[in-house]
């Protein structure tokens, strides 16, 4: 008895310390918004555009329910199976079944670990149960996991193909077995720029993703698209951060704007959804609940064309092979040059030996005279024998290639010698380079310096 007693303080207490804790989401099938409330243990409905409290229906058995793991202001999923539903918190991995014939919620889950899908995408296949992506640990995530039943645990699935970093619910959406997603850069501080945003498709019967494109940031940037976060439903995204109401159709790849001949209609504030020709703005707010609809010709009649929401992949490759074609063909225009230049420092070594000795070489060669052949010159005494000891670095080590390349170039054409001047990692550190010449070279000092 006792024991009993402590139990039910202990669950009072928790339910006093959190406040009102409720699993709230709205039917679009009976047109009600339901809640289960922790507080009063009882499932309510809230009846649209009839009222603004909600109605105790009955009251609930709780089965392996613990208050105190459910946080206030948590948003759930509910997924309806047969005569039950499935809810979830993203972001704790908890599972409930909610049995309303039975009148009883139970917990269905051993979840210990939690923290790293907040905001996921989730989806029910085949009576099975599937997370996406999400986030947490200051991270976006693209792993696919799976709730096995019968072990009350979520599992890791494999999945196929060129996939985005990260995915998350405000920026993703299921239709016809398929989800769609804006990728999210793994890190959530990452600033590059440089990145595009890119957008991915997943086949959730195949587990394999695939890419669809490049976002047209330009074309949302010009009509104040503040983020690509966006509510989804049927192949159709509404941005929640632009100025005037944007919206697209995935499916044409086309970007409209609507003309609110209803003011508000598609605010962000509102669950917007579509269904059967129709295009519904659900609200709840302080306890009233509303629903507001219009057709999705009347939302096309209003709408302006914009252009597309992203460049596909064909334009996307057209555009790569373009930037190839170009660079080969500058290359081309560059080696023939080249061959060109070779050919006629061929037939200019083919009439005698050139008698131009590239400047500086003459100091090069009297350090040798004086040190041997054996010796090797460091970076900097190079520098200071080329006269640019002065110089940035940058430059300095130019001016080096340029003289070692003359010097090399002039050796090959007098005296058939080929790398006359060579390069040699030093011995201690493999960091620095050192500079030689070769014996043949050096054997021909006295006749060159006359």
């Amino acid at each position: 008895m006792k024991s009993i007693v402590l139990v039910t303080a202990l669950l009072l207490h928790s339910i006093l310390s959190f406040g009102q804790i409720y699993f709230e989401w709205y039917n679009k099938d009976k047109n009600v918004s339901e809640r289960i409330n922790f507080q009063s243990g009882n499932y309510e409905i809230l009846r649209v555009n009839k009222g603004k409290t909600f109605k105790s229906q009955f009251k609930l058995y709780f089965e392996g329910v613990v208050i105190g793991d459910i946080q206030p202001n948590y948003s759930v999923n509910v997924f309806p199976k047969g005569k039950l539903s499935i809810i979830t918190i993203p972001g704790t991995g908890q599972v409930y079944e909610f049995d309303i014939s039975k009148k009883s919620l139970k917990r269905i889950d051993k979840t210990f670990y939690r923290g790293y899908n907040f905001k996921a995408i989730q989806f029910i296949e085949n009576d099975t149960l599937f997370s996406l992506g999400g986030t947490g640990f200051w991270q976006y995530q693209n792993v696919l996991t799976y709730f096995d039943p019968s072990f009350s645990e979520w599992e890791v699935i494999y999945t196929k193909g060129e996939k985005p970093e990260g995915v998350y619910s405000n920026s993703a959406g299921i239709s016809d077995n398929k989800v769609f997603a804006i990728e999210k850069l793994r890190e959530l501080d990452d600033k590059d720029t440089k990145k595009k945003t890119q957008l991915f498709q997943f086949d959730i019967k195949s587990k394999s993703w695939s890419h669809v494109g490049e976002l047209n940031a330009p074309l949302l940037s010009e009509n104040e698209v503040n983020s690509p976060d966006f509510q989804w439903s049927e192949n159709h995204l509404f941005f929640l951060h632009s100025k005037e109401p944007i919206y697209a159709d995935v499916a044409a790849n086309k970007v409209y704007k609507y003309n609110e001949s209803r003011n508000g209609f598609l605010s962000s504030k509102g669950k917007i959804y579509i269904s059967k020709g129709w295009v519904y703005t659900f609200r709840n707010d302080q306890n009233k609940v509303s629903l507001d609809s219009i057709s999705y010709s009347e939302l096309q009649r209003n709408s302006i064309l914009l252009g597309p929401l992203y460049l596909t992949s064909h334009k996307a490759f057209a555009d790569k092979w373009f930037y190839i074609i170009s660079f080969l063909i500058i290359d081309v225009i560059g080696l023939s040059f080249v061959y060109r230049y070779r050919l006629s420092r061929k037939r200019k070594s083919q009439k005698g030996p050139s008698n131009s000795i590239p400047k500086y070489l003459d100091k090069l060669l009297e350090v040798y005279k004086l040190n041997g052949s054996d010796y090797l010159i460091t970076t900097e005494e190079l520098s200071r024998i080329i006269e640019c000891d002065s110089m940035a670095f940058d430059t300095q080590r130019q001016y080096r290639s340029k003289f070692i390349s003359s010097v090399n170039t002039y050796a090959s054409d007098t005296f058939g010698i080929s790398n006359a001047i060579f390069r040699i990692n030093h011995d201690s550190d493999k960091r620095f380079i050192q500079y030689g010449i070769k014996k043949e070279l050096f054997a021909l000092i006295d006749g060159i310096l006359v």
